[in-house]
């Protein structure tokens, strides 16, 4: 499990993964604070992750620009 919290509201978010699941690594998965709605961008690694707001990953390129 990764325990992280809202990048907006602080609330804690624990998200579903265990060492070894793939896609690891390099790769962020967007999930949705159940409190405030903000979507999170919490990177797939078990230790030193990162959990990004949505500004920070479109400057990031993980978010596919609207054209």
């Amino acid at each position: 499990m990764i325990f992280t919290e809202c990048v907006k509201c602080n609330e804690t978010i624990i998200y579903p993964y265990e060492a070894g699941d793939k896609p690891c690594g390099d790769v962020f998965d967007r999930v949705l604070c159940e409190k405030c709605g903000e979507p999170n961008y919490i990177q797939r690694t078990s230790f030193d992750g990162e959990t990004l707001d949505e500004a920070e990953a479109k400057k990031r390129g993980l978010i596919k620009l609207e054209t």
